[in-house]
C-alpha cells in the first residue's frame, strides 16, 4: 500500500512572489486575490498570514508523512508535489513556491529532519501533559536504505524552554537495524517541570550519517515540541484567579449594568447568540483550495468545510503568560479549536488576540478571542466555551491564563465599544463572499 499525496495542506500565497513572474505567465490569480485581502481591510496582514499558516502546514505534513513511517509493511508514501500549483482555482498546497523557491517557512535539513532515508520517530498518545504525569513513549527508527545501522548510538534530551537539558539518555541499535523497528521505550517524570513551557524532546543518531542532495552528510535527528504544565497548588488558586470577573456564556441585562458600572466579564457566546453570524471549527489548515472542495462537496450534498488556515497570534501578549504558543497553530490548541465556532468581525474595527486565518476566497477577520472596554468595564470574549472542556488540560490551562492576565494591570483592551453596538455588529447576519470561478487560464 503506498499512500498517495500526502498533505496537501494549504498555506496562504506570500504576494511578493508576484515580481518573479517576468516572462509569459502573469499573476492574474494573485492579482485577484490580493485585492480581496485589501478590500477586506487586512493587507497589512499578509505576511503574517503567509508565516503562520506556513509554519502550522510544514507540522500538518511532518505528522502525515511520519503515520506513514511508523506503519508496519507501508510500502511508502507520495507527495503531489512540493512546490505550489497555481491551477485548478490556485493550491498554495507546497512546501516551495511555484518557482520551486523556500516560501520561508522551513529549510531542506528541517524538512529532512523526517523526510528522509532514514528516520528517527518518536511513538507518544500525546504532546501535552501536567507535571505530575510522565513522558511515555517509544523511540523507533524507519530506516530504508540498503544496510543496516551497524554500530550506531541513538541519544536522546528533553530540553527546557531556555535551552537547560533536563534530561538525556542513550540506547544502541540492534544489529538487524532495517525497516521500520523498535530502539526503546522511555517513561521520564515530569515534576520538576514547575512554570508552563514549551519542551523540545530531541533525538540523534550518531556513528550514522546520510548524504544530502547537496552531496553534504548529514547526521539524523528529529525535534518534537511537547508542553507541560503545572498542576494547581490549592483549590484556592482558581477561585483566587476568578475573583471579581463574570464568567458567563449567557449575557443579561444585569450583567451589561454590571460591565458598564466597570466590572470584568468573561464570556462565552453561544451561535445562537451572535445569531450563526460565525464559521466552523478546523483544525489542520484547509485542504487543496477552498472553492474547488466547496464546489464538489456542495454537488454531492456533502458538508464544506469551514475552510480556515490555522491561527495567528502574538505569543508575547501577556494573555499567554501561563499558556505559551507560537504565533500559528500547535497541538496544544486542538480540544480548543475543535470545540470553537469563530465570529466573523467584518463589520467591526477588532484585531482579535486570536485570530482565525480565513481562505483566499472569502476572507473574513474571524476572531477566536478578542477583547474590549464595554463602558468602565472590560471584557474578553472566547469563541470556544472553555468552561464545558474542562476534562481536557489544556482548555483548563488556557482558562486560568485568561483569568490571570483579567487580574493583571496588562489587562487594557484597546476597543472602546457600547454593548448594543458591539452585538449588533458581531451578530449581523453576514451573507458571505460570492466566490466566482477564477479561471486562471491563458488563451493566447
Amino acid at each position: 500500500m503506498i499512500s498517495h499525496e500526502t498533505g496537501q495542506f494549504q498555506t496562504y500565497p506570500d504576494f511578493d512572489e508576484m515580481a518573479k513572474y517576468t516572462g509569459v505567465l502573469y499573476p492574474y490569480n494573485m492579482e485577484v486575490f490580493k485585492s480581496r485581502l485589501e478590500k477586506a481591510g487586512m493587507l497589512s496582514q499578509a505576511k503574517d498570514f503567509h508565516k503562520s499558516s506556513g509554519l502550522w502546514s510544514v507540522q500538518l505534513y511532518k505528522a502525515d508523512v511520519e503515520m506513514d513511517l511508523r506503519t508496519k509493511n507501508m510500502a511508502g508514501f507520495q507527495l503531489l508535489d512540493i512546490q505550489d500549483y497555481p491551477g485548478q482555482g490556485s493550491a498554495y498546497v507546497g512546501i516551495l513556491d511555484a518557482f520551486m523557491d523556500s516560501k520561508g517557512i522551513t529549510t531542506a535539513k528541517q524538512w529532512r529532519q523526517f523526510c528522509s532515508p532514514v528516520v528517527v520517530l518518536f511513538a507518544t498518545e500525546r504532546f501535552t501533559y501536567m507535571n505530575n504525569e510522565s513522558l511515555r513513549g517509544e523511540i523507533k527508527i524507519a530506516n530504508y536504505t540498503e544496510s543496516p545501522l551497524n554500530g550506531t548510538t541513538l541519544t536522546w534530551k528533553l530540553t527546557s524552554s531556555d535551552g537547560t537539558v533536563v534530561k538525556r539518555g542513550s540506547f544502541q541499535v540492534s544489529p538487524d537495524s532495517v525497516g521500520l523497528f523498535s530502539v526503546g521505550k522511555i517513561s521520564l517524570p515530569l515534576s520538576q517541570i514547575t512554570s508552563p513551557q514549551k519542551l523540545n524532546f530531541e533525538l540523534s543518531l550518531s556513528g550514522v550519517k546520510e548524504k544530502n542532495i547537496r552531496g553534504i552528510f548529514e547526521q539524523p535527528t528529529n525535534i518534537y515540541p511537547l508542553w507541560v504544565y503545572p498542576i494547581e497548588k490549592s483549590k484556592k488558586e482558581m477561585v483566587s484567579l476568578k475573583k471579581n470577573i463574570i464568567i458567563t456564556d449567557t449575557i443579561t441585562s444585569d450583567i451589561v449594568k454590571k460591565l458598564n458600572g466597570g466590572a470584568k466579564v468573561l464570556w462565552f457566546p453561544s451561535e445562537s447568540q451572535i445569531n450563526g453570524n460565525c464559521v466552523g471549527p478546523l483544525f489542520q489548515t484547509d485542504y487543496w483550495n477552498y472553492r474547488m472542495f466547496k464546489t464538489i462537496s456542495e454537488n454531492n450534498k456533502k458538508p464544506v468545510s469551514p475552510g480556515t488556515l490555522g491561527i495567528l497570534t502574538d505569543p508575547s501578549h501577556p494573555i499567554f503568560r501561563l499558556f505559551p504558543t507560537e504565533i500559528h497553530t500547535n497541538c496544544q490548541w486542538f480540544p480548543i479549536i475543535k470545540g470553537s465556532h469563530p465570529v466573523i468581525l467584518d463589520s467591526i474595527g477588532i484585531s482579535p488576540v486570536v485570530q482565525v486565518i480565513d481562505n483566499i476566497e472569502r476572507n473574513h477577520r474571524l476572531g477566536l478571542i478578542l477583547e474590549v472596554n464595554v463602558g468602565k468595564g472590560k471584557m474578553v470574549i472566547c469563541m470556544s466555551n472553555l468552561l464545558r472542556q474542562q476534562e481536557y488540560k489544556e482548555s483548563r490551562q488556557l482558562l486560568k491564563s485568561i483569568l490571570s492576565y483579567m487580574q493583571s494591570p496588562s489587562f487594557k483592551p484597546s476597543v472602546t465599544i457600547t454593548f448594543e453596538e458591539l452585538i449588533r455588529k458581531i451578530s449581523s447576519e453576514n451573507k458571505g463572499t460570492v466566490i466566482n470561478e477564477l479561471r486562471n487560464i491563458s488563451y493566447d
